[in-house]
């Protein structure tokens, strides 16, 4: 496994900068910026790994809120359409999501 390299704000559409923001503020040294869980997870969703429905299983243990909370939720339903309609998040615990996998 490697450590990524740094990436920078200014690299990075505005959704994404939003959310990205969000965790250079949470953690302001880069070591612990890539060191955390949370932002690997968060990256692999921005790279298409996991859709609404498995984010909005997890979304709560991210860190995010508001805003940077909403782009990521954003993102995601953008990057896997076929999910869309799927999802309703709310902020705080739990999600209306049903599994496309147990869908009749």
């Amino acid at each position: 496994m490697y450590v990524a390299d740094p990436v920078y704000e200014s690299e990075i559409s505005p959704p994404r900068g939003t959310v990205a923001a969000a965790y250079h503020r949470i953690y302001p040294d880069e070591r612990d910026f890539a060191a955390s869980t949370a932002t690997a997870r968060v990256n692999g969703f921005l790279g298409g790994h996991g859709g609404p429905v498995r984010l909005a299983e997890e979304i709560d243990s991210l860190g995010l809120v508001g805003e940077a909370r909403a782009a990521l939720e954003q993102i995601v339903q953008k990057m896997h359409p076929s999910e869309s309609g799927v999802c309703r998040f709310s902020s705080g615990s739990g999600s209306g999501c049903i599994s496309l996998n147990n869908r009749q």
